[in-house]
This record gives structure tokens, sequence and C-alpha cells, in this order.
């Protein structure tokens, strides 16, 4: 069980990595589902569940059934993903901006490959990268879901001229970033005090930066409060930190 954990994890991890870069900073592509009635909320969903569920469950579906022939079945898994790929287009859920079927296929067959080295032993990965990728599919999937998707909060900026997609760039920067950071710090750091005591210390540093930035105008409340903020940065936090007990026994 612990290998197929620690592959969804890094899996995860990648795919946002990737989508955040490609899809969201360059435009290089949009998908659409028609989940919700906004086109841009609408691409950030659909992007948010594939890249942070669909993609990661393809890389445990693939270490599962490529024991034997690992690159014959990471050739195959790709070509299906991009024969995918190509019915979503004549479809309408997806359109390439800067984007073509091959680079998906060479992306899919090394993503696929990578989580079989991590699955196999052959890529040792140090325990901090694996506290890192965790607390970054935890933060990021809060962070899309609350604002990116549900727009509990937005942040004033606009991005190719849509204050949605400069608001979802800008909390990546502003929480995603800290998040990751003080998740690893609280988790990986040796320290004599309690863990406990450090994730608590560490979700009062991102509330009162927070709160700095709400009396400063830098972010605006639309259905959130800092004692929400003050409930979930001690469960994310506490969340890596267990994570990472479990990865150092």
């Amino acid at each position: 069980m612990r290998p197929y954990i620690l592959v969804f994890f890094v899996g995860g991890a990648l795919c946002v990595g990737a989508e955040q870069v490609t899809g969201t900073l360059l435009g290089a592509y949009e998908v659409r589902s028609g989940l919700t009635a906004d086109p841009t909320r609408d691409t950030l969903l659909t992007a948010f569940l594939v890249s942070t569920f669909v993609h990661p469950g393809m890389a445990l579906i693939h270490v599962r059934l490529a024991r034997r022939h690992p690159l014959a079945v990471a050739l195959t898994g790709a070509f299906v993903l991009g024969l995918l790929e190509i019915w979503f287009l004549r479809h309408g859920y997806l359109r390439y901006r800067v984007w073509h079927p091959a680079v998906s296929v060479t992306f899919y067959f090394a993503f696929l490959m990578a989580n079989w080295q991590v699955f196999s032993g052959r890529w040792v990965l140090p325990a901090w990268v694996h506290v890192v990728a965790m607390a970054f599919w935890v933060t990021g999937t809060t962070t899309h879901l609350l604002h990116s998707v549900l727009g509990l909060w937005q942040y004033p900026v606009t991005m190719r001229g849509d204050p949605i997609l400069g608001s979802h760039v800008v909390a990546n920067l502003y929480e995603l970033l800290p998040l990751i950071l003080m998740a690893a710090f609280v988790s990986l750091v040796r320290s004599k005090w309690p863990r406990p005591l450090l994730v608590l210390a560490g979700a009062l540093v991102l509330l009162a930066a927070q709160a700095l930035l709400l009396a400063t105008g830098g972010v605006q409340f639309v259905k959130w409060s800092l004692w929400l903020s003050a409930l979930r940065y001690p469960l994310e936090l506490g969340a890596v930190a267990l994570y990472a007990r479990w990865i150092f026994p």
C-alpha cells in the first residue's frame, strides 16, 4: 500500500505543477466540462479534477499493470491517453492554443515511466521530496477548490483580461507556495518543540500574513473569514505533518 500512496502524491504533484505552468500561465490549452456556467471557472475546475485525480489514478493503474513490461505498458497507456485527447478535441471539451497531441503523448509516457521508477524503487527519492509532494497535493487541492472554483475569496489582479484567472495565479504565489514551505518546515524541522505546537505556530504565521493582506486590500473575502482560515491552516499543516511521520517511521 505504501508505494501506491507515494506514487499517487508524487504523480499528483507532477501533474498539478505541469498544468499550472502549461495550462494556466502559458495558456497553451483549455479544457471544458460544462460543470459550471463561468467558462474560466469551468476550465479551472476541469483541469483541477483531471490533474489532481485522473492522471494520478492513471499512474496507479500503470504501476499495477506494468510489473513485467513497464515500457510497453507505458507506451500503450500514453497512446491511449493521446487518442482520448483527440476525441475531446473533436467534441469541444478541449481546445489547443499552442499545443499538439504529440506533446501530450510524450508527456504521458515520461510521466508514467517516472512513476514506475519511483514505485519500483529504482529512483529512491529523499523523504522530504515525498513530503513536499504531498503538501503540494493537499494545499493545491484546497486552494484550487475553495478559491479558484468556488470563489470564496479573491485577489484584485487581472491576467489576460480575466480577473478570475489573475486571482488564481496570485493565489498560487500568495497562498500555495507559502503553505507548501510552511508544511514542509513544520513536518521536517528537527526541534525540541512538540510537533503539534510547530503546526499551530506555522498556522498562526500564515493567518497573520493573510490578516495583513486583508487589512491592506490585497485580498477580498467573498464568502470567507479569518476564522475559517484559522481552521483551515492547522488542518492542512497537521495532515502533512502526520504524513511525514508516516514517511519517517
